[in-house]
């Protein structure tokens, strides 16, 4: 169920330009609009925004601050739930956890938000999302990367170490009760968003309001330009090279799951990188989904589970709940 994130919206971020920019943010021809990019989380952070009303262009010094900070909490985000780092406070828990299951330990803010909202969003799923699918997704990518179709007896004996409850939370302190062998984790459906939502709040902080931030196409706007409806961004085909719809974005949030850089097609076999309580092998046709909502945590993960549609219909139910408004696409 969890995934990697791939973009495949075209943006259109020239404030007020029709110009559509595939995969990048562009500065605009005003002095007032500001650009950097960093690498960070196995993908690319970028921003575009807008220097405060009060001033036509920050100063050297206060930007050189602005992107200081930005580059520190996302390293420091990183180091909390980067399942390839050794180092990775979601590793180091994992172990500990896994070698002595009902011991608490103490986790960072950090952690701690991210799982407690990973659970309530697991009990609204029915487990349709699942940070405990770690297991699976990892013998998912192996065969991904060698395009083979997963064995239903690896899938199986994978899946009993499935399952939310086994985290378990008491205060600041959390433990594993496995069920089966060893829980594995993985973030990979949640932690963009929660990552892109805490950069917003120092770009606020910095009395930077008009901005747009994607994370590895985790997409979390403020306010928008002065004197526009908000960040244009244009929803694309199954294809990417159609724009269906311009969505004006502001004090939200976009997110979009699809499977055109991350599927297995072998011997008439179609299998998405999206995996799920019913399909564990993964969903077996081409599907896109974009969502908008609240902040950059809660699309990310209604992305992920909005695959899962046509599998769980009651997660129709669950989008249209938190989404403020979402397309879906399938072949």
């Amino acid at each position: 169920m969890i995934k990697r994130r791939e973009l495949l919206k075209q943006l259109c971020l020239s404030a007020g330009s029709s110009l559509l920019v595939a995969n990048q943010l562009k500065p605009v021809d005003s002095q007032a609009f500001h650009y950097f990019e960093l690498p960070s989380m196995g993908s690319l952070f970028k921003v575009r925004f807008e220097a405060p009303e009060s001033a036509a262009e920050l100063d050297a010094e206060a930007l050189l601050k602005l992107k200081a900070a930005v580059k520190k909490k996302l390293q420091a985000l990183e180091l909390v739930f980067s399942v390839h780092r050794p180092d990775s406070e979601a590793l180091t828990m994992t172990r500990r956890l896994n070698r002595a299951p009902g011991t608490y330990i103490e986790v960072s803010q950090p952690m701690l938000e991210v799982l407690t909202a990973s659970l309530s969003f697991s009990k609204q799923t029915q487990g349709v999302f699942d940070l405990t699918y770690g297991s699976v997704t990892n013998y998912w990518r192996y065969c991904s990367a060698n395009q083979a179709v997963p064995k239903k007896e690896k899938l199986e004996e994978l899946s009993k170490r499935v399952g939310f409850s086994q985290i378990l939370i008491d205060g600041q302190k959390v433990t594993f009760k496995p069920k089966h062998k060893r829980v594995l984790l993985d973030f990979g459906g949640i932690a963009k968003g929660y990552a892109a939502d805490q950069i917003l709040k120092i770009f606020y902080e910095f009395n930077v309001r008009s901005v747009l931030i994607d994370l590895g196409g985790e997409i979390v706007a403020g306010e928008p330009p002065r004197n526009r409806e908000g960040w244009p961004i244009g929803i694309s085909n199954l294809a990417g090279d159609q724009v269906l719809e311009t969505y004006y974005l502001k004090r939200a949030a976009m997110s979009t799951s699809g499977d055109i850089f991350q599927k297995i097609k072998k011997e008439g076999v179609h299998l998405s990188h999206i995996v799920n309580a019913k399909n564990l092998g993964g969903i077996s046709k081409d599907e896109q989904i974009t969502v908008v909502a609240k902040n950059g945590m809660t699309a990310d993960v209604l992305s992920t589970v909005g695959r899962s549609i046509n599998q769980h219909p009651f997660i129709k139910d669950f989008l249209e709940e938190n989404t403020q408004k979402y397309w879906f696409v399938s072949s």
